[in-house]
């Protein structure tokens, strides 16, 4: 029996360095974010239903519809901050103004990756202060209707707006 060897798989030169959190730039309603928030969280969720016929195995499954989800902990100064560039650059009623999230990662040795979070609204605020030793902080849900995972759309053939 001959003995079958794989070649290694190749990794980038990095020097011990990988992303993390300090990578993270994010750029909310226009304002850039280089330090100021705790966290970012968003995903993308395609629901499909399995088509079942008379065999164990299900014989297709549908398209499906695709759910987002983002969210991030901005602590206060940096909260205010925001709540008046949207005010000020997008109007009144910052629960009303659409904006995108961008979401940067960039480090030494990798190309850059831009999550880009699409037709954001500040939907949920949360404001749960107690006592303690940490920062204080504004949960806030977003509700996007779409995220491009480094600018790749999940749809063969996605949305488009008409022509004006």
């Amino acid at each position: 029996m001959a003995l079958v060897t794989q070649a290694p798989i190749q990794v980038p030169l990095i020097n011990g360095v990988v992303y993390s959190f300090g990578h993270i730039t994010l750029d909310i309603a226009g304002l850039e974010f280089t330090g100021g928030f705790k966290s970012i969280k968003y995903s993308r969720k395609r629901t499909r239903e399995m088509v079942r016929s008379n065999s164990p195995d299900p014989v297709g499954k549908t398209l499906g519809e695709n759910e987002y989800q983002a969210s991030a902990e901005v602590y206060l100064a940096w909260w205010q901050a925001l709540m008046n560039t949207i005010q000020n650059t997008l109007g009144v009623g910052y629960g009303d103004q659409p904006f995108n999230v961008f979401v940067k990662y960039n480090a030494n040795g990798f190309s850059p990756i831009v999550d880009t979070i699409i037709n954001c609204t500040f939907d949920t605020t949360d404001a749960d202060q107690s006592t303690g030793p940490g920062a204080l902080v504004r949960p806030v849900e977003f509700n996007p209707t779409k995220i491009l995972f480094n600018g790749l759309d999940d749809l063969a053939n996605p949305l488009v707006s008409a022509n004006q």
